[in-house]
């Protein structure tokens, strides 16, 4: 899944980490960076919930 992430870039976008299920196995790993506009919907694209311990 990729993950948004709070970094945000010119032109309104996000940057996306760590590549899909329908991405190459390149894009797979949580170092992979990528941009995408806020207002996209995808099922490739999601969030990670986070709790303190």
């Amino acid at each position: 899944m990729w993950e948004w992430t709070g970094t945000t870039i010119m032109g309104g976008g996000a940057l996306i980490r760590g590549g899909s299920f329908a991405s190459p196995p390149l894009y797979a790993q949580c170092t992979f960076l990528n941009a995408a506009p806020v207002e996209l919907r995808s099922r490739g694209i999601s969030f990670r919930v986070v709790r303190e311990a």
